[in-house]
Formats: C-alpha cells, structure tokens, sequence
C-alpha cells in the first residue's frame, strides 16, 4: 500500500521545498571562510612589518630619557644616553627628529658645540627636503587641513631659531668663519642647491652680512616657485 494515496497526493497544498537559496547560502559562507582564511595567513607579516623591534623600543625609551635629562640641565648626562643609541636601526619621523635636536642641543650646552653644529646642519638641512614624500603628510601646505606644520617650504627656514642656535655653536666651537668659507667653496660647484643656500643665509646673517644674506633667501624663494 502507498504511504501517500492518490486522493491525498492530488489535493497537497504544501508548497514544494526548494533547495537553491539553502545552497547558494552555504556556497557563500564557505566563500567568506576561505576568503577569512587568507586575510588571516597575511596577518602575522603584517604586524611584523608594523611592529617596532625590540632595538626600536628601546632606542624610543633612551630618546625619552635623555630628553628629559636634557630638560633638567643634565646636558652631559643626555649625551651620554644619546650614544648608547643603535643607530643602525630604523628609526621612526618623530624620533628622528628627536634625535637630532637632542643631540645638538645637549652637545653644545654640555661643552661639544662643534659637535652640537653638526647635528644642527643635519637638523636644519632637513628643512630643505619638506617637498619628498616621508615629509609631505606633515609639512605640505595641504597638510592638517590646509595648515600645514611648518617649514612648508625650504625658504620657511630662513625664520627657524635652529639656524641662529647652529650660527650660535659655530661662533662657540670658534669655527664660524672656517665654515662659511668651506660652504661658500662648495656652493660654487652646486649653485642649486637649496640646503647650502639655507645654511649660509643664516651663518652670513650670523656674521653681520645681511646682502648675502638677502641674496640666499632670494635664491631659496626662486627655487620654492620652481618646485
């Protein structure tokens, strides 16, 4: 005998189960698993690429040290800490921009202002390189909303206190003169180049020559249009 009569067959109004939709819904979640499944194997590189290293953290924990002794007047003790610095690893924006204006600061109050200078040539050279692209995000004039850190451009530097702290070490080191002549020989074989004309714009303002002074803040605001 038939489970289900003839009768009972003909008059079933049960709607037919349709199988599609329950297969396309799975068909989707095992898509999305195996696409969590990928994302997932690329996340371990990503935090080790993103990480800071161990050297990192803590040439991040010496900079925040020696600033600080900085701040309370132990120069020497700061530059000390400085030097226990790797140096060949990484470093991030901040930090290097800590580096440098700790190391000139803390070497010229702490009695090495040759030493102090040329950390303040690198920090100031710095200036001139505002246009590359590790720079841009804080220092283009677009940045933070159209008020960007400055110097936006390399002629902003020629009104940084940097410049008249770097004239300042030289003068103390007693090699402000010597300094002037060696830029002064190099920017002839480079007479584009704005770091040089940046540099002597402040060490010839230093020196009481305000025409070649105006003449290297000229040169920096035509090579700012030319960008």
């Amino acid at each position: 005998m038939p489970l289900i009569d003839e009768q009972t067959r003909a008059t079933d109004r049960r709607t037919p189960l349709v199988l599609w939709p329950w297969v396309l819904a799975i068909g989707v979640l095992v898509l999305l698993l195996m696409l969590g499944a990928v994302s997932l194997s690329f996340l371990p590189r990503t935090w080790q690429s993103t990480a800071a290293t161990p050297t990192q953290q803590t040439n991040s924990m010496m900079l925040q040290q020696a600033d600080s002794m900085h701040r309370y007047g132990n120069s020497s003790q700061a530059v000390k800490t400085l030097q226990t610095l790797d140096l060949s690893a990484p470093m991030s924006v901040m930090d290097k921009h800590t580096y440098l204006r700790l190391a000139a600061e803390s070497n010229t109050q702490g009695g090495s202002p040759a030493v102090g200078a040329k950390f303040y040539d690198r920090y100031l050279s710095w200036s001139t390189q505002v246009h590359n692209q590790e720079c841009r995000s804080c220092h283009s004039p677009q940045a933070a909303g159209g008020s960007g850190i400055a110097p936006t451009q390399p002629s902003d530097a020629t009104r940084s206190v940097l410049g008249e702290r770097y004239a300042t070490a030289l003068t103390a080191a007693r090699s402000l003169g010597t300094t002037r002549r060696a830029l002064r020989a190099q920017l002839k074989k480079t007479p584009e180049d704005p770091r040089l004309h940046l540099l002597l714009y402040h060490l010839d303002k230093a020196a009481g020559d305000e025409k070649a002074a105006a003449s290297h803040a000229d040169k920096l605001r035509e090579l700012d249009v030319r960008r």
